[in-house]
């Protein structure tokens, strides 16, 4: 039997062993919502916070200075409409083999002037 070879990384990776334990668990007992005030959400609210102050320090960066998004797509996006407007320039340059996901959202921002 030949063993089955993955590559796409860019699309989605593997969980280690202890992320699937630990998300696992706090799927089951902290899923509330982490923007609201009730015992599951601040619940939910300080692992999230917990985990962006070890990002941090891993980083050697403030915890303020990270966001999580759901992938890159919505990365992509915030990076692009989140900056572009604020620097005052108005050209973008972006590869012709870019990700569609930076592709449209050049496109939307050009639309937009």
């Amino acid at each position: 039997m030949t063993a089955e070879l993955y590559f796409d990384y860019n699309g989605s990776t593997p969980l280690h062993a202890e992320v699937r334990t630990l998300c696992a668990e706090l799927l089951d007992r902290d899923f509330g919502n982490a923007s609201a005030a009730h015992r599951a959400g601040t619940s939910a609210k300080e692992h999230i916070d917990r985990a962006r102050s070890a990002a941090a320090r891993a980083l050697n960066a403030r915890a303020s200075e990270l966001f999580f998004t759901s992938g890159g797509t919505e990365a992509n996006n915030w990076a692009l409409v989140g900056s572009v407007p604020r620097s005052g320039r108005r050209h973008l340059v972006v590869s012709a083999i870019e990700h569609k996901s930076v592709l449209a959202t050049a496109q939307a921002l050009e639309s937009c002037g």
